[in-house]
């Protein structure tokens, strides 16, 4: 059994704006020094409401402020996804995100932070961050505070973060789920080819080139990734699914995908539940299909796809 919705992403809006802190070289106000939030955080949103990029100093921490608790995964990919999901014992209205590089590579702050202005306050909330293509450092940190509905703000929670480099280019498409079950990525090309764990390359270019907990055997890494470089990703309709392969024990796994076709970013939320289908070709569930206009014109396949039908073993 499975649950879904989807939205599609609006590139961040900077937004100029004073007065709101004084620069610092602490993690409660980074400052410039030769990169920006933009560098390592492509969008940050709660549910519908986009975060807007500032480029100010963020605000300081206040007596009174909500203090968030922070759960998230510490493993992503480049062009991929991480959701933080974040609670307070008080309410809070609007939710600041900034980052830096870790302490083990000197602590250089950065510029700038995304403001996400809620409707109305909340204990509780999932932030989604996406992340650029090209990631300037592997390891990094991301500080996260919120303010009431009065503006007061509390202090930074800091989250580490480990990017493992994956394949990115005209069609980038990954998965990232909140347990060790073991979820599938499948997606089919224009010439008909399903690119997915038991058959990882096609011939048109496209490659599975991150796996994740295969078979229950747990990784860590909670991600997987298909691609097709720049210049390479042929035109016509492809089409993506997700499989529940296996819940390796666990009652429920909530996943996102993230579709970049050429720039145009669509972002599709689940949960599974059940035991896991052992699935192969043409398992999963729909999540979208897209069409590319730009690109190589697809090749014929020369030879059927050889269809290892699920149940299957790994």
């Amino acid at each position: 059994m499975q649950s879904t919705r989807s939205i599609r992403l609006a590139a961040p809006v900077a937004v100029l704006a004073l007065g709101l802190g004084a620069c610092s070289q602490d993690p409660s106000s980074p400052s410039t020094d030769g990169q920006t939030i933009a560098d390592f955080v492509a969008s940050a949103s709660i549910e519908s409401t986009q975060g807007e990029l500032q480029t100010h100093a963020i605000p300081r921490p206040m007596r009174g402020g909500p203090t968030l608790e922070v759960d998230s995964h510490p493993t992503i990919v480049n062009g991929g996804t991480a959701t933080l999901h974040l609670s307070a014992a008080t309410p809070f209205q609007t939710v600041y995100v900034a980052g830096s590089a870790p302490a083990s590579q000197l602590f250089i702050p950065v510029t700038g932070f995304y403001e996400v202005a809620l409707a109305a306050p909340t204990s509780s909330a999932d932030l989604l961050i996406t992340f650029p293509q090209v990631l300037p450092v592997s390891e990094f940190e991301l500080y996260v505070a919120a303010a009431d509905g009065n503006g007061n703000v509390g202090s930074m929670a800091t989250n580490g973060f480990e990017a493992l480099t994956v394949g990115s280019g005209d069609v980038q498409v990954t998965v990232a789920w909140d347990t060790d079950a073991d979820v599938d990525l499948h997606v089919v090309d224009p010439i008909g080819y399903e690119i997915y764990w038991a058959d990882r390359t096609s011939p048109s270019g496209g490659q599975l080139d991150l796996d994740s907990n295969a078979g229950c055997f747990t990784d860590g890494v909670r991600n997987e990734n298909i691609t097709w470089g720049v210049g390479a990703a042929p035109q016509g309709t492809y089409t993506v699914r997700v499989d529940y392969w296996s819940n390796c024990s666990f009652s429920e796994t909530k996943y996102t995908v993230l579709i970049n076709n050429g720039g145009d970013i669509s972002i599709h939320h689940g949960t599974f539940t059940g035991s896991g289908d052992a699935g192969g070709f043409g398992s999963g569930v729909l999540i979208d299909s897209f069409t590319r206009t730009a690109g190589p014109m697809p090749t014929p396949l020369r030879a059927a796809q050889d269809r290892r039908v699920g149940p299957t073993t790994k």
